[in-house]
């Protein structure tokens, strides 16, 4: 029997006793077991619909824990809550009398566990702006702003909420690709749009705004967590905290989120990222096309690829191959 510590988190301490953790390590495909094999550094796995990419996913974490790892200690994404809220089940049924939860979070859900835990206590509290909340953010400020702040071209679009709900977007992308209101300001003058040098302005003013009330929207999130993942101690945190980092769908990572996972590798960490390249569901949102082939461009990174679909037969499935075939890397 096993002693399980549960409740420390809120103060106090609490035993139960379990019984000895079983692991169901699932049966494979030959391509799949490949994939999911245990290995360090990075590796990449390509597979178009069906091919069991998710399969693999958690297949990699299992294996993880059978090989003397703890759920808490492999990190596992998930594009999106109910997508992480399946794989989590999935591996929770193979790690039978599991002591702690499967770590499977979005990468967002990520950033704010690391900012939580490192991020410094003097420098103050900080609340998590959701998306409404944000917009309505930047509403209040540019209300408050005085005239000739924005191009004539402009007119009053700049008090509506579609102008509002399009700076948002223009805010998030600029630190998707980590630039921060200099460097798009510098980028505006070259290209001469009189409109991105007034964004870039007001994005100073929203940053600045932002720190002092202590509020962070979802992609400061992800930038100030990379800015984290800089310091040494940091770094050295992580990598005694976690085993592993698994990217189930990681074509829907925009630039910033598949920079915080090459940051991740670059600690020490073995990366099992697996994706379509020809998928990229959330291209709306700032999912980039350069997701997967930026973290196959890390130094030493293995690149798999999953051929035999599971889901279609027959000439569907012949008609998705050669489909994929003409598509390309970035269709």
């Amino acid at each position: 029997m096993k002693l399980s510590v549960v409740a420390e988190s809120i103060g106090f301490m609490s035993f139960q006793f379990l019984p000895p953790r079983r692991v169901r390590v699932p049966e494979l495909k030959r391509e799949q077991e490949a994939a999911a094999a245990l290995g360090g550094g990075v590796r990449v796995v390509l597979g178009g619909p069906g091919t069991g990419k998710s399969v693999v996913a958690a297949a990699a974490a299992v294996r993880r824990v059978a090989a003397g790892s703890s759920l808490d200690r492999v990190i596992v994404l998930a594009h999106s809550r109910p997508a992480a809220q399946a794989l989590r089940r999935d591996i929770a049924r193979q790690v039978a009398g599991a002591q702690t939860s499967p770590h499977v979070t979005t990468v967002h859900g990520l950033a704010l566990g690391l900012m939580r835990r490192y991020w410094p206590h003097d420098e103050g509290a900080w609340t998590l702006l959701r998306a409404p909340e944000q917009e309505a953010r930047i509403r209040e400020l540019l209300a408050g702003l005085p005239g000739g702040r924005w191009p004539e071209s402009l007119g009053e679009a700049v008090g509506t909420r579609a102008f509002a709900r399009q700076l948002r977007d223009v805010l998030a992308r600029a630190r998707q690709l980590s630039l921060d209101a200099e460097a798009m300001e510098a980028l505006a003058r070259e290209a001469g749009d009189e409109g991105f040098l007034a964004a870039a302005r007001f994005m100073e003013l929203y940053l600045t705004v932002g720190d002092f009330s202590g509020h962070l929207d979802y992609a400061e999130l992800v930038y100030r967590t990379r800015l984290l993942l800089t310091e040494p101690d940091v770094i050295a945190g992580v990598a005694a905290s976690f085993d592993a980092v698994i990217v189930d769908d990681a074509h829907e990572l925009d630039s910033a989120q598949a920079g915080l996972v090459a940051d991740l590798a670059r600690a020490g960490l073995p990366v099992v990222a697996l994706g379509d390249p020809h998928q990229r569901i959330g291209g709306y949102r700032g999912a980039s096309a350069d997701a997967l082939s930026d973290v196959a461009e890390l130094p030493g990174a293995e690149v798999l690829a999953l051929t035999a679909g599971h889901r279609s037969r027959g000439a569907v499935a012949g008609a998705l191959a050669a489909l994929d075939a003409r598509l390309g890397a970035h269709g």
